[in-house]
């Protein structure tokens, strides 16, 4: 790095996320870049969340000393930087609540559609399905949180609908509880999360703890699939409960939110094709590139 630096003259330097900012002293040294952290989550969160829901005490208290920790090093982070690129807005409220005071613009995740083979939905047959790495503590959280207290309940009243699970590094523990039903169905880590997707008409998002943008969802979304989600899993995309996704706080909720698209499959069809023309209308990368090189631009 410090090579490249040294053989061109660079106007930006974008840090992909707080784990890369211990190089922003060296960078400082030896380049006049302007230094912009791209910020996919507001990090401290994510440990300050895990410890509210973690159900041992010494995780607990572990969590909450991380993220005290974090907390400072992403405040000590944000004074040492030029401009910060958020990927949300409720992320970008919250450094500007943490003490940041310069240059800042939310872009999400942007999606590149001629990559995608985009196919109209089917509602039948019904199934549900979840994609995600599960190594990573709040998947894990909120997919064991949805088989025990949604899909039980579920599987009592449309025992003829089967859930499926993609996903990677999934532990002993949750693979039994997956085991214990007979119409769920894992599948590991798949080779295309697209054709994954695509095969099932409703996707579920079960999100208690984390921050950022829940990649996966725009995806769900861009794909035309009927997404049902948590506020948490929702939070940072600016959707419309009701009419481009279905928003569930609880299991009673959830159940009921998944109960309605399995009576009206017409609904997931509705559902789908407006997650679709939302996420075009928001999430296209041209438009997003269009304002980040513009922000760029202005960055004093």
């Amino acid at each position: 790095m410090i090579d490249l630096l040294y053989s061109k003259r660079f106007d930006i330097v974008q840090l992909e996320g707080l784990y890369l900012s211990p190089y922003i002293d060296t960078i400082r040294q030896v380049s006049q870049a302007k230094i912009v952290l791209r910020a996919h989550n507001v990090e401290h969160e994510i440990w300050q969340r895990n410890s509210q829901t973690n159900k041992n005490t010494l995780k607990r208290l572990y969590m909450r000393s991380m993220s005290k920790r974090l907390e400072r090093f992403e405040i000590m982070t944000l004074a040492k930087i030029d401009g910060l690129i958020p990927i949300t807005e409720r992320d970008e409220k919250t450094f500007f609540e943490m003490g940041f005071a310069k240059s800042s613009l939310t872009i999400p995740f942007g999606i590149k559609a001629c990559n995608y083979k985009i196919k109209e939905i089917n509602p039948k047959p019904l199934s549900v399905a979840y994609i995600g790495a599960l190594d990573w503590f709040p998947n894990r959280e909120g997919l064991t949180w949805f088989l025990e207290k949604v899909w039980r309940k579920i599987t009592i009243k449309f025992s003829d609908i089967d859930f499926h699970i993609a996903g990677r590094n999934a532990d002993m523990e949750l693979k039994r509880l997956i085991n214990t039903f007979s119409n769920v169905h894992f599948y590991g880590e798949v080779d295309s999360a697209q054709d994954f997707i695509q095969s099932h008409p409703i996707m579920v998002a079960p999100l208690f703890s984390g921050s950022g943008m829940r990649v996966k969802i725009i995806e769900g979304m861009l794909l035309k699939r009927a997404m049902v989600v948590t506020p948490i899993a929702s939070e940072g995309i600016s959707v419309s409960d009701g009419e481009n996704i279905l928003i569930a706080d609880n299991s009673d909720k959830f159940v009921e939110a998944l109960s309605q698209l399995f009576y009206t499959p017409e609904k997931i069809t509705t559902l789908g094709n407006a997650a679709h023309h939302f996420v075009m209308s928001h999430y296209d990368n041209h438009l997003l590139i269009e304002n980040l090189t513009e922000f760029y631009k202005n960055l004093k």
